[in-house]
């Protein structure tokens, strides 16, 4: 450090200091090479104090000035502000503009949070929000109502970018009687849609319906419904209903995260009966399930490959016998095993072929009669869809008709 100034009684009593790359860092008073009463310290980006100063901190009465030319005048007390008012750049780069009483906010001021720019302006009592506004993301989202201890608590409305929330606060969570509204998750991964980008447009969001899945309006406990009824997106599912003490309670959609869901009625939490199926994809179910939710009863299932399963389900599964619709609107009715054809059935083809008789591994197999549209008939032993002992008729392709006994 470099020290020029003037000497009295063999010290420095006041003068400039200067680091070691040439920069001056303080003018005024010193004591024993130190800053100590009145004095201007320059500090880091731009900002200068001018007033009382002890051991090179400020010290009494003074005035921070800052690089936008905003000014906190105040009492300090070995570098801490103890009162005062104006824009003060506070130990954790947060900045505060308003009055400060005991070294905290007090009255109406303007908190800015560091680094992320969230301001919150309103009323502050010992240190903490009473009531006011948050803005966040430049504006773009936003919360006003009630505080305590620094968290939303009361009345209040909440808009993020997940929700749009009217009613009430406790520490922090939906609390009580209010409304809520969930963006659609489209809006959700594309947070500049429709150019709401900046303060001016934060009412845009609120307002656009579009944007949102239908509100659910009713009584909240610990930020989830407890009763009422529309949309409300859980952590790991969504659900469209009626909400009775907290659990699914009537008609409604469940949606889960992998796109399948359930559309019926819901007892406690239970999905009884109705609709599953899967959101884009051939897979449905329509009809009763079990206290664990597996289908069960009579029902049918669309699956992806397009076959339409029918009959009773257990634990999840088509019993046997059972019904299949394929995807060319041919039908099988008989025994199945694994959803395969297998044991006795009848078989109706797209053409109007019947077959009606045994079946191994999805081929006629086994004692069967197959009947053609002509009215052609073919009867005995069946081996992997073909007759190789019995009985038939059969019309030859140069027009000529055979009938008599097969023979393998």
């Amino acid at each position: 450090s470099v020290i020029k100034g003037v000497w009295a009684n063999g010290e420095i009593t006041s003068g400039k200091l200067f680091d070691e790359a040439g920069h001056l860092v303080f003018e005024g008073e010193l004591r024993n090479l130190q800053p100590y009463g009145q004095g201007t310290l320059h500090l880091p980006n731009n900002t200068t104090y001018t007033g009382n100063i002890d051991q090179g901190q400020p010290h009494g009465a003074g005035v921070f000035t800052y690089a936008n030319q905003k000014t906190f005048h105040g009492e300090f007390t070995h570098g801490q502000v103890v009162s005062g008012s104006g824009f003060h750049v506070l130990a954790n780069q947060d900045t505060y503009e308003g009055e400060i009483v005991d070294g905290q906010p007090q009255g109406t001021g303007s908190y800015t949070i560091h680094p992320r720019g969230d301001v919150m302006t309103g009323e502050f009592k010992n240190g903490s929000m009473v009531t006011g506004r948050l803005n966040m993301s430049g504006g773009r989202y936003f919360y006003e109502g009630g505080w305590q201890n620094n968290v939303f608590h009361g009345q209040g409305e909440l808009c993020n970018r997940k929700f749009h929330y009217k009613g009430n606060f406790f520490k922090g969570q939906m609390h009580g009687a209010g409304v809520v509204k969930f963006r659609k998750l489209t809006e959700e991964k594309n947070t500049t849609a429709k150019s709401i980008n900046n303060s001016s447009n934060s009412d845009n969001l609120t307002s656009d319906e579009s944007l949102y899945h239908p509100e659910f309006s009713g009584e909240f406990r610990g930020g989830i419904p407890y009763e009422g009824s529309g949309y409300f997106r859980y952590p790991a599912y969504s659900f469209h209903g009626t909400i009775t003490k907290g659990k699914k309670h009537g008609e409604g959609v469940l949606y889960h995260q992998d796109g399948k869901y359930q559309q019926g009625l819901f007892e406690n939490d239970v999905f009884v009966s109705g609709t599953m199926g899967k959101a884009r994809a051939a897979l449905k179910y329509v009809g009763t399930f079990d206290k664990d939710g597996k289908m069960f009863g009579n029902g049918t299932v669309v699956m992806i490959d397009g076959r339409v399963l029918e009959g009773e389900f257990k634990e999840g599964s088509l019993l046997s016998p059972g019904k299949i619709t394929y995807r060319d609107k041919s039908v099988y009715e008989g025994e199945l095993e694994k959803l395969i054809r297998h044991g006795q059935g009848v078989f109706t083809a797209t053409n109007g072929s019947v077959y009606t008789g045994g079946f191994n591994k999805d081929e006629m197999d086994g004692q069967g009669v197959l009947v053609h549209p002509d009215g052609q008939k073919l009867e005995g032993t069946f081996q992997k869809g073909r007759l190789i002992n019995g009985f038939g008729q059969l019309r030859l392709k140069d027009g000529g008709y055979y009938e008599g006994t097969w023979v393998e």
